[in-house]
């Protein structure tokens, strides 16, 4: 849900087969995209929190983000890396937005704040 949700959603596949813990985000997912972030998209700009994104590089954590007039998102990943992934704010305290009930964590540290994933392979949305 992570991979599509700064720019238009498209559930594709066969979503009938998700295993139920992972068919429980789809709807939460669609939820924060339609409430939250689509209305925005249309203004925003694109933007690299950690420069360009090292896809071939499964230590290194992925951001992209979007910063439009009235709210800004990133999406973040942690691929293999290190459970603490830390990236410059966007706005003061950014908040998770999805998804919200796997426990991964946000804390503010000065400039920057650290997202904390409790398991590799994860990913979420941060929004001001």
């Amino acid at each position: 849900m992570v991979n599509a949700m700064l720019l238009r959603i498209h559930p594709s596949g066969n979503l009938a087969s998700l295993a139920p813990d992972a068919a429980a985000q789809v709807k939460p997912g669609i939820r924060v995209y339609k409430e939250v972030i689509r209305e925005h998209i249309p203004e925003a700009l694109p933007f690299d929190p950690l420069g360009m994104a090292g896809v071939t590089n499964p230590v290194k954590p992925i951001a992209l983000g979007i910063l439009s007039p009235k709210r800004s998102s990133v999406a973040v990943w942690r691929i293999e890396g290190d459970a603490d992934v830390r990236i410059r704010t966007i706005a003061k305290r950014p908040e998770i937005v999805y998804p919200t009930d796997l426990g991964v964590k946000v804390n503010q540290s000065g400039e920057d704040c650290v997202v904390t994933f409790p398991r590799p392979r994860m990913g979420c949305i941060l929004s001001t």
